[in-house]
């Protein structure tokens, strides 16, 4: 069983946060190195991976149907379309990264339930 430490953050592990939320690879310096063992740098990273992978699985299959659905569908449509939900899910990661910073605990509905349990 690992333990769990609290600690003042660091402005370099603030920073780690918010790049997470907003670039999702810095996430992985945080899961995959001894800040894992900050039970709210652990929660941030992970949640902020969790809402990217659900993006990208969204997105992705945004696309796929949309390709199978309406074949000879205007496909520059359906690229607007993904495109606008993609700028959405970029702004909400950027909501939690300023909501983050502000000192909030920042909960995405389904996703922090996930996080909370691996954190």
């Amino acid at each position: 069983m690992r333990t769990m430490t609290k600690h003042k953050i660091s402005f370099y592990e603030r920073l780690l946060v918010v790049l997470s939320y907003i670039l999702f690879f810095p996430a992985f310096n945080i899961i995959f190195t001894e800040r894992r063992r900050n039970e709210e740098l652990a929660f941030h990273a992970g949640q902020a991976m969790f809402l990217w992978m659900s993006m990208i699985f969204v997105v992705a299959s945004l696309r796929i149907s949309l390709g199978i659905i309406f074949p000879e569908a205007d496909i520059a449509f359906a690229g607007y379309f993904v495109s606008l939900l993609s700028f959405v899910f970029w702004a909400y990661a950027i909501k939690c990264s300023f909501m983050f910073l502000m000192g909030k605990k920042v909960l995405i509905p389904v996703i922090s339930d996930i996080s909370d349990r691996l954190a």
